[in-house]
């Protein structure tokens, strides 16, 4: 039964609201850096090098919060095909005790210190699960240590010299973040894969500001459906 409904949740149509690489990552450990593609490209030992230290600035400007709160603007276009989606999502993230909530139209998911909860708004049920732990921002933006700055990144003549390009290849994933050193937010995480590519834009991102009353409170009256049985 259990392995009926986590298929039943894989192939539910409100997952096209959630990035398709960050939440696929959500319950996997990320202690195992990203491959790197191509090892016998000139200078690539220190554009490890060089990565490795910017991508521990990004790390360490998210992990230093106590509190985070972001808008985003995610867009889903799938291949092989004219359809594309485009939503728009807030998260809230609460260091400690930890709370991490991601909030789309037609769903919510919200992470605890051992829990994860999964809600379809539509029919006000809660799927609870366990999760692997970390810090559920940096997975939910897919930002392990494995990420690494590419000097060959497109730099125009306007390019600003505070972004940092980030760019990883993890279980057919090719993923690209771009960190502003200068306002130290993360500004956009792509994702592509041989099914579809995501693109999420940041529109706001806040650091230790107080997080309102009842942000984390579900709905009363929901279904409990707890998958850890």
């Amino acid at each position: 039964m259990k392995k009926v409904l986590l298929l039943c949740l894989a192939l539910s149509p409100v997952f096209a609201e959630m990035p398709s690489g960050p939440l696929k990552q959500m319950a996997v450990s990320t202690a195992t850096p990203a491959g790197i593609s191509d090892p016998a490209r000139p200078g690539h030992a220190r554009q490890q090098r060089l990565g490795a230290l910017s991508a521990a600035e990004l790390r360490a400007e998210i992990e230093s919060a106590s509190t985070i709160e972001v808008s985003f603007e995610k867009t889903m276009e799938i291949k092989d095909s004219e359809k594309s989606f485009i939503t728009e999502g807030k998260i809230y993230y609460r260091k400690d005790p930890l709370l991490f909530r991601a909030e789309m139209p037609s769903e919510v998911l919200q992470l605890d210190a051992d829990s994860r909860k999964h809600l379809v708004k539509k029919y006000k049920e809660i799927y609870v699960d366990e999760w692997s732990g970390g810090n559920p921002l940096l997975m939910y933006f897919d930002i392990p240590g494995g990420f690494y700055e590419s000097s060959d990144a497109p730099r125009g003549e306007d390019a600003d010299p505070a972004l940092l390009i980030f760019r990883a290849d993890r279980d057919g994933d090719e993923i690209e973040a771009i960190y502003d050193r200068k306002e130290k937010m993360l500004k956009s995480v792509r994702v592509e894969n041989a099914v579809m590519t995501t693109f999420t834009e940041i529109k706001s991102w806040k650091k230790d500001v107080p997080i309102a009353p009842g942000i984390f409170d579900f709905p009363r009256g929901a279904k409990i459906i707890d998958m850890r049985k």
